[in-house]
């Protein structure tokens, strides 16, 4: 462990900090015989929040230490590898500090003194209403809460609390409710226990200084709203366990740079990822496969970014297997890496944005079974010089082939007849180098 250098790799890779997935592929790549805990360790501390709150930390106390350690803890890690890692953050950005493990000190630098470990302290029982196991309300005044053991649920209960700075959520709770913590402007952290299952509409909504969420493997449902304006958010990881992400779950959250998005996913609701302008890189977990089939992948960035897919960048040669049925709004949205793709022969529909912006693709065949060609499919293919359309189409959307500027030859594989039966939508070559549709019976002059 002490041979790994974490404070070249930040140096190297600055953003890696608070992207898990990244920090993760460069450990195994650098250092391949490292310890899978400490590996996994490092990851969750870089997607909760925990490295980045390090770094920006002036004068580390006790209780800082204390609430990390019980983030990581709740995590099921080993408390040796828990206080190997922070001691790992704290000299890679040269502070002091030590952690304690089974009462024996972990040194960091030499002249750190001995600390004792402190577990986190207790909220209060009486600062909280609960009725039948759900939390009520809060009464307290406390910036630093630990929910208490036994919860199952939180309702209405830290509605506006602005002085709420962070919040742990024990195992026991299963849901967190509507509006939970609406309007907690001063949140900073969040770490949901395993034990939930559904996270409710507008549970974060408008928590503006919220840097950092952890999502327990547990979590299957984000709903509608959870995250909204969750201005100051900048990494979030959607483990496998979510099955759907709701419509505008994460609408406004500008500071938003990366998200990782687990295999489990099948669906992202309208404009989840709206207004996330500083979003430039997508991590999905799965394949191809997996990525194309999620149903509704609308306006996942608004913005041009990256796409990682199984851990490998989008880029070169993309092959959709004839697995996938039908390929997603947005779903490879300036994806200005990819020189080519070939699409399998299940696919019945391309849906819109979904290859908007691949400004690198200079061909592009559509395979037969396909009827519907989406709006601003692929606007902005500024390379797509030749295009093949199948006789199954029935449908081409607005603008699906504007601002393609070399685009100079469609070829449509079915009479002309068909070609003018076909359903097309105002200005669907506009800004094209079309002159002529080439179709099995003749040529129709544009």
């Amino acid at each position: 462990m002490n041979d790994i250098n974490l404070k070249q790799i930040i140096e190297q890779f600055p953003d890696c900090i608070t992207n898990g997935a990244k920090l993760k592929a460069i450990l195994l790549d650098t250092y391949p015989e490292i310890s899978k805990a400490i590996v996994n360790t490092l990851v969750i501390m870089a997607n909760s929040g925990i490295a980045k709150e390090i770094q920006d930390s002036e004068n580390i106390t006790e209780l800082d230490k204390s609430r990390w350690h019980q983030k990581l803890e709740d995590e099921g890690f080993s408390e040796k590898v828990i206080c190997s890692c922070l001691n790992m953050v704290f000299i890679a950005f040269g502070l002091n500090g030590a952690c304690i493990s089974n009462d024996e000190k972990l040194v960091v630098e030499s002249s750190v003194s001995i600390q004792t470990k402190r577990a986190l302290p207790p909220s209060n029982l009486s600062d909280f209403e609960i009725k039948d196991g759900v939390l009520v309300k809060y009464k307290g005044n406390s910036s630093v809460v630990v929910i208490p053991d036994g919860v199952i649920s939180i309702g209405y209960a830290f509605k506006d609390c602005r002085s709420l700075t962070s919040v742990t959520i024990p195992n026991s709770v299963t849901s967190i409710g509507k509006w939970a913590f609406w309007g907690c402007s001063g949140l900073t952290s969040v770490t949901i226990g395993n034990g939930v299952t559904y996270i409710m509409s507008y549970a974060f909504k408008d928590c503006r200084s919220l840097t950092s969420v952890t999502i327990g493997n547990g979590v299957t449902h984000i709903m509608s709203y959870a995250f909204k304006d969750c201005r100051s958010l900048t990494s979030v990881t959607i483990p496998n366990s979510v099955t759907s992400i709701g419509e505008w779950a994460f609408w406004g959250c500008s500071g938003l740079t990366s998200v990782t998005i687990g295999n489990g996913v099948t669906y992202i609701g309208n404009n989840a990822f709206s207004d996330c302008s500083g979003l430039k890189s997508i991590y999905y977990t799965g394949n191809f496969a997996g990525w194309c089939g999620i149903e509704g992948l609308v306006n996942i960035t608004s913005s041009p970014r990256t796409l990682y897919i199984g851990g490998k960048k989008l880029e070169g040669d993309l092959v959709i297997p004839d697995s996938v049925t039908s390929i997603g709004s947005f779903a490879f949205h300036n994806c200005s890496g990819l020189t080519s793709v070939t699409i399998g022969n299940s696919v019945t529909c391309i849906d819109d944005y979904a290859f908007e912006g691949c400004s690198g693709i200079a061909n592009m065949v559509i395979p037969d079974r396909v009827t519907c060609i989406g709006s601003k499919s692929f606007m902005g293919c500024r390379k797509l010089k030749n295009v093949v359309i199948p006789n199954s189409v029935t449908y081409i959307g607005n603008w699906a082939f504007c601002d393609c500027s070399d685009l100079s030859k469609i070829i449509f594989n079915g009479t002309i007849e068909k070609w003018n039966n076909i359903n097309k939508e105002i200005d669907y070559l506009k800004n094209t180098a079309i002159k002529a549709i080439y179709c099995s019976d003749g040529i129709i002059h544009v």
